[in-house]
């Protein structure tokens, strides 16, 4: 009270008076999403992704090469074919097995699966490789959600290194809008 600070309860009414604002229009910080690398290597294509285009979720956006991803992968197929019942469409394992080693292949198999994420592979190409056993040619970069994309850094040909973002892609199902209010239009909203 000493401040000048009033509560009340929120009630619904018609609006007596219009108000108008200068705002800005932020995207909620928990949708927005970085595509980063997790390795060094090119570019080698990129698909009709300006900034500002829309994206669904694992559309392409890129592809890129690194020599990073062979050892890893090739690891991931072996584990994948050593593993009893790991015949599923994921690479994990389909059918349960008792016992320690189809456990230690499963843990083995799961851990080639997460360094692959780590890398940067994405979970659509990590169920390609497992499906067609084969190694990639190169590592797709896929939108991880539907939204906007804010800003794009790469080029076809260009190098990158480790951590370098690629893409700032945005979910606007949920916005802020923070505006300035003046102390005369307060008793207004």
């Amino acid at each position: 009270r000493l401040m000048g600070i009033r509560i009340a309860p929120v009630e619904r009414k018609a609006i007596t008076h219009s108000v108008r604002v200068v705002g800005r229009v932020f995207a909620e910080d928990t949708r927005v999403y970085k595509i980063n690398s997790g390795v060094d290597g090119f570019i080698r294509e990129t698909y009709g992704d300006s900034v500002g285009m829309q994206v669904k979720k694992d559309q392409k956006l890129a592809t890129y090469y690194s020599p990073d991803f062979l050892a890893v992968a090739s690891g991931f197929l072996a584990a994948s074919q050593s593993v009893p019942g790991s015949v599923g469409n994921d690479g994990s394992r389909t059918i349960p097995f008792p016992g320690t080693l189809s456990k230690q292949g499963v843990s083995s198999l799961q851990g080639y699966m997460d360094r692959l994420r780590n890398l940067g592979m994405s979970d659509v190409q990590i169920k390609h490789i497992a499906d067609s056993r084969q190694l990639p040619e190169s590592i797709d970069v896929v939108a991880p959600a539907g939204g906007f994309i804010l800003a794009r850094s790469v080029s076809p040909g260009q190098h990158f290194e480790h951590a370098m973002e690629f893409y700032r892609i945005a979910d606007l199902n949920r916005v802020w809008v923070v505006a300035e209010v003046d102390e005369w239009v307060a008793p207004h909203l």
